[in-house]
Formats: structure tokens, C-alpha cells, sequence
């Protein structure tokens, strides 16, 4: 497996526990279906939440029998895609999931960086490269990219760097574990 493939595979196992999270906490269903698009794009399993809620789904669709002129209502209700009045639940789930993402492109941009850059140049970096790199195809600032770092840092450094690090903030932890260069 390539450097490029590994990465790939991270960035989705991460997506796919991170939406699992969010689909335990709120339960919007948008939240499980991006766990079932990643974990299934890169062979990995579906957490048992999604799982429980794909089967749910399933057994209600098996034994649908909508009136005419209300089977999308009913589909809908099938798979729990009925927002609250004046609520989309597609664009709540996709900001989650896109700002998640750009959190872990700083983690992995940021392991390349050398050991006395400031945590700037990554934030940059990375607003650089978003609009090749992100279906959205959207510019983004360096602060945009900041925000949602420090909005997900919690999710992505590895629990065993935090607690080496309890009272720093995350762009410190991102300076401080850099690879240091082999001597």
C-alpha cells in the first residue's frame, strides 16, 4: 500500500468514526449515511450504530406500502431524513463532515512541516491545496482553516499526545510531535 493509500485509508477510518460520533450524539441520519459512504469506499466495517440504523431502515422499506402520492414522505420517513421545520439536515451533516476533514489535512500537512515552522505555514499550507483537493472546490482562508482545527484537535491527535501535553493548545501539540529530522 502507497504513503498516498495509507493516508487515504486514515482520513476515512477517521471520517467514518468521527460521523459514527456525531450519529450516536444528535442522530441525524446524514451523519451515518458519510460513515456508510467512507467505511464502504475503503473496505472498512460499519460501526454498530450505522449498522442498527441501515438494518432499521431496511426492515421499514421491506414492508412499506405508501398511499399514492406519498412515497417519497414515506421513503423519507423510512430513513429518518425528515428535518425539524426549517432545518436541512444535509447541510448541517456536510459542514461537520468538511470541516472535519480540513481538521485532519492539518494533522497529516503539519507531520511534513519542519520541526521550527510556525503552525501558520500548516494552516496555509492547507487552505492552499483545499480548493484541488476538496469536492466543494471552495477557496478557504488560513483562519478558516484554523477554526477548524481547533474545532476538532480533540478528535484527531491521538489521546496519548494530550495527555503529554494536558495544558497546551492544539497548534503546540502540532509543533511540538513534528518528525524530527534523522541526524
Amino acid at each position: 500500500m502507497s504513503a498516498s493509500s495509507r493516508k487515504d485509508n486514515d482520513i476515512a477510518r477517521q471520517v467514518v468514526a468521527h460521523a459514527a460520533r456525531r450519529f450516536d450524539e444528535d442522530g441525524n441520519p446524514l451523519d451515518a449515511w458519510q460513515a456508510i459512504s467512507f467505511a464502504l469506499s475503503a473496505d472498512l466495517p460499519l460501526p454498530p450504530s450505522v449498522r442498527a440504523y441501515l438494518l432499521d431502515a431496511a426492515r421499514k422499506i421491506e414492508v412499506l406500502l405508501p398511499a399514492p402520492g406519498r412515497v417519497d414522505r414515506e421513503v423519507a420517513a423510512a430513513f429518518g431524513l425528515q428535518g425539524k421545520q426549517g432545518s436541512n439536515l444535509f447541510d448541517r451533516a456536510d459542514r461537520k463532515t468538511h470541516d472535519f476533514t480540513v481538521a485532519f489535512q492539518v494533522w497529516h500537512r503539519d507531520r511534513e512541516q519542519p520541526p521550527d515552522a510556525k503552525v501558520m505555514a500548516t494552516y496555509q499550507a492547507v487552505a492552499a491545496e483545499h480548493v484541488e483537493r476538496c469536492p466543494c472546490r471552495t477557496a478557504l482562508k488560513w483562519r478558516a482553516v484554523e477554526h477548524a482545527w481547533l474545532q476538532y484537535a480533540h478528535e484527531i491527535i491521538p489521546r496519548h499526545l494530550q495527555s503529554q501535553f494536558p495544558n497546551a493548545k492544539p497548534g503546540a501539540i502540532l509543533k511540538a510531535t513534528r518528525t524530527r529530522p534523522r541526524s
